[in-house]
Parts: C-alpha cells; structure tokens; sequence
C-alpha cells in the first residue's frame, strides 16, 4: 500500500512544482531534513549557471542537491557541495534549479513517506 503524499508548504501552486526533502550534511548551511523545490522538467542543463544550487538525478538513479560545472568528458558534469568531496565527470539524467528552500523538521513518520536527496 502506497503511504498517503505529504503536504509540505509551497511558494506556488503551480503543478510542476515539486519539494525534496535534503539528507545528510554536505550542503553547508542547508540541513539535514530541510526542504528543496524545483519546478519538474526533467531536462538536462542547457547552460549551467554556476551559481545556483541543482536537484538532479545522477545515471547511477542518485537524487542529489549540488551546484554543477561542466565535466571534463563531453556530456558530464562535476558536482559540488559545500563539505563533501567533488564528484568529477558524473553523467546525469537531468537537472532542474533550487527555486526555493524551506527550512524543515520532519516526524519519524513524515521521514518515512518522502523520496530524499542527499
């Protein structure tokens, strides 16, 4: 049985936009259980702008926030966090721009019902 959807805050209402919920502690000041949204396109970055803030889906089916750069090899990206390591030259599905952050507390029971990023 599928666990009924969460009703997280939103800055819109428009239906793209879509909340992941941030795990671990590699995004500096972001923390851990804090909310990301980002409008649900699905497209690969055309121009990366380096300095904004990413939710993407890696090939290997990660969900990841981190800031990107281009990649050595042609049609990867580097990706960048705050405290963590640089990922280099990581292939990924697609890559859509924070919009909105949203410091959160989640329950035990909230945890369990979210998709997360790390």
């Amino acid at each position: 049985m599928a666990s009924p959807p969460l009703h997280a805050p939103r800055p819109d209402d428009n239906p793209a936009l879509t909340a992941r919920v941030v795990r671990g502690h590699n995004l500096g000041l972001i923390r851990d259980g804090w909310l990301v949204y980002y409008y649900d396109l699905s497209l690969k970055p055309s121009a990366i702008d380096a300095e904004m803030l990413y939710v993407l889906k890696a090939s290997d089916g990660r969900y990841l926030v981190r800031l990107l750069r281009a990649g050595k090899k042609r049609g990867t990206y580097d990706l960048l966090t705050a405290t963590g390591p640089v990922e280099l030259d990581i292939e990924i599905e697609w890559a859509q721009a924070v919009v909105w952050i949203k410091p959160w507390r989640l329950t035990d029971d909230e945890w369990a019902q979210l998709e997360v990023v790390a």
